[in-house]
């Protein structure tokens, strides 16, 4: 288990790093990526101590993102 988490972080951290770098700041990058992942760390930290409501963020997700996020039970009998 420990490491899959390990792994869902490694690619939550670094797909969206990529996708900045190749997209949105081509040539800004190199100074910008270090504040950018230094929040999204910040978050990390504030979502585990309790700061910040996981049905929010999902919630933006959805606005903004247009991506939603369910929980589901799936039976696999």
């Amino acid at each position: 288990m420990e490491e899959a988490v390990n792994t869902a972080m490694i690619l939550l951290l670094t797909l969206p790093l990529e996708v900045l770098m190749d997209y949105y700041w081509k040539k800004s990058y190199e100074k910008r990526i270090p504040e950018f992942t230094q929040h999204v760390l910040d978050y990390y930290t504030m979502w585990q101590n309790g700061e910040i409501d996981m049905e929010k963020l999902k919630e933006d997700l959805w606005e903004y993102g247009g991506i939603r996020l369910e929980e589901g039970y799936r039976d696999e009998q």
